[in-house]
């Protein structure tokens, strides 16, 4: 089959790993038998070939190991799908800090826009501050004389009189108890300051009214004379 010990030489590799066909291991068998160049050149192959397999294996570097497990995990889980959705986000990613600035400038915008044109509820300020007031006034039992008492109470945030200064009128010894019961007894409404209850005053002008008149024929009591009578006394403030 082989004409040439140059062509059985060419051979010794694949006939050592048994990589040749049944006719060229044959072919090669009979010429090393009958020629003893080719023999010897055969042994000489089969020491270096057994020198090599007794010299130690190189071991890859830590990194060189690491990049080559890298690799073969990614050609093992390798998806078209992926790379290309990795590929469009480390695009867009540079894009993305400009355009939610983009965004966040625009709705800026719009709002200063919108407060310009839609102005701002007005909210009424006899809602939040409002003064101290009077709610019941306790009835007058004393007389005020002719020109009433004027007087500032100073009222708190639970809606008590704490404190009371006579401005003009009658000032006698006798008319303060009476004065100190009915600030006592009267109710007030405290002032608020941003819907808060908070301290106030409040000024009065108390004089009495006496109102008398005729009281007319009663219908039960038909025949009867006329009486003249007074109606009830009655306070002002």
């Amino acid at each position: 089959m082989f004409e040439s010990c140059a062509e059985i030489r060419d051979r010794f590799s694949e006939y050592v790993d048994g990589l040749c066909s049944r006719d060229a291991v044959l072919s090669i068998r009979y010429h090393l038998r009958t020629c003893g160049s080719c023999t010897t050149e055969f042994d000489r192959y089969e020491l270096m070939r057994a020198d090599m397999r007794a010299l130690p294996q190189p071991k890859p570097a830590p990194i060189v190991e690491l990049r080559l497990n890298v690799a073969l995990s990614q050609a093992r889980n390798f998806h078209l799908w992926e790379v290309l959705l990795v590929r469009f986000e480390n695009v867009l990613r540079p894009l993305l800090l400009p355009a939610t600035g983009a965004v966040l400038a625009g709705l800026v915008c719009f709002g200063l826009t919108l407060g310009l044109i839609v102005p701002p509820a007005r909210i009424d300020a006899s809602m939040i501050n409002t003064p101290a007031s009077i709610q019941a006034l306790a009835p007058l039992d004393f007389n005020t004389g002719t020109d009433g008492v004027v007087l500032v109470t100073h009222v708190n945030a639970d809606g008590q009189v704490v404190d009371y200064r006579v401005l003009s009128g009658e000032t006698s010894p006798e008319l303060k108890p009476q004065l100190d019961r009915l600030m006592y007894f009267s109710i007030f409404r405290p002032a608020t300051r941003l819907g808060e209850p908070t301290d106030g005053q409040v000024v009065l002008n108390l004089r009495r009214i006496t109102v008398r008149g005729r009281g007319a024929p009663s219908p039960a009591r038909e025949g009867s004379g006329n009486s003249a009578g007074s109606l009830p006394e009655r306070s002002s403030v």
